[in-house]
């Protein structure tokens, strides 16, 4: 198979060289201790580039992580002054809507009383005052000269403490007859 020669002339010269034995001497490897500093000259170079690698990607985590620091104290902040925001637009409201229903209810309360007063204490009132009125000066000192005494002598037979409800029971009229008992551990 012929060979190809793309340049004819270079060939050549490295055929007669080669006839010659004058080839041009291969690169003769540098010493062992030279290699040897080579190579620690290159781990250091290496070593270095990777320190400033590391020190620059922990300078951009830093970076980044005081951006989201930054970006959530920001945030936080915005929604701290939407909250302000809000709550001097809703306190004012509030306090509209809770005046509006005490009004209406002191309202209600009023309406009650003001019913109430006309339909049971003011005829309780007329009534009371037509039996004060009929009753004299002398008339009045004899009833309370009589409900002190049997006050007096109710308190002497037993007490005035009522041990249950009794629907005959009379404030204003201290009747011996309704049986008084004192509550358990008081002296009779």
């Amino acid at each position: 198979m012929p060979l190809r020669v793309y340049n004819a002339e270079l060939v050549e010269s490295i055929v007669a060289l080669a006839a010659k034995n004058a080839l041009p001497p291969l690169p003769e490897s540098p010493p062992r201790k030279k290699r040897e500093n080579q190579k620690v000259l290159r781990r250091r170079a290496l070593r270095t580039e990777h320190e400033l690698h590391q020190k620059n990607l922990a300078q951009k985590r830093v970076a980044r992580k005081q951006a989201e620091a930054q970006e959530a104290a920001d945030s936080w902040e915005s929604r701290l002054s939407a909250v302000k925001k809000e709550r001097q637009l809703l306190l004012p409201e509030v306090d509209s809507m809770l005046s509006a229903i005490h009004f209406g209810s002191r309202q209600k309360i009023r309406a009650k009383h003001q019913k109430w007063s006309e339909s049971v204490f003011e005829p309780m009132q007329d009534e009371i005052n037509d039996k004060v009125d009929d009753i004299s000066r002398l008339a009045l000192s004899r009833r309370h000269h009589l409900a002190s005494s049997a006050f007096l002598e109710c308190a002497r037979k037993g007490g005035l403490y009522l041990a249950q409800h009794n629907p005959e029971y009379e404030p204003t009229m201290f009747n011996c007859y309704v049986r008084y008992s004192a509550p358990k551990g008081q002296p009779k």
